[in-house]
């Protein structure tokens, strides 16, 4: 990935919602990892919500993938973006991108990879599905 394109944060919950005032409600946001009761499970939706740096090079193009612990991939889901004109302040973009639905099939460590603007797949998070411990 280019470095002038930098990932400042990300995210992972269940829906994000737009309020009128424009602001953004996320709901069932996801900590460090996905906690599930049995594998296999289907889980109705995942978000991945991100913000990038673009002060030197504007996104026109998104992709990602989540890569499974056996290699298998979810995805690629593309986004066409357009992004503020460089005279704007505030030059970062956001981008909320959705799995619906999200099965998971094994326990282990999700890779989310993602391709800017056409350049290579880059790992640039991940998250761990793990399972819950037994009520006591």
């Amino acid at each position: 990935m280019k470095k002038n394109i930098k990932l400042i944060d990300w995210m992972i919950c269940d829906d994000i919602r737009q309020e009128v005032s424009g602001k953004r409600i996320f709901i069932g946001v996801y900590n460090e990892n996905i906690i599930v009761p049995v594998v296999p499970i289907t889980i109705p939706q995942l978000i991945f919500y991100s913000k990038w740096d673009i002060t030197e090079t504007p996104i026109k193009k998104f992709e990602f993938k989540i890569v499974q612990p056996n290699g298998k991939e979810i995805g690629p889901i593309i986004s066409e973006l357009s992004t503020p004109p460089p005279e704007s302040k505030g030059r970062s973009a956001q981008i909320q991108l959705g799995v619906y639905p999200f099965n998971i099939e094994v326990l282990g460590e999700y890779r989310i990879e993602a391709k800017v603007n056409g350049i290579d797949y880059d790992t640039i998070a991940s998250f761990k599905v793990l399972l819950s411990p037994p009520p006591l």
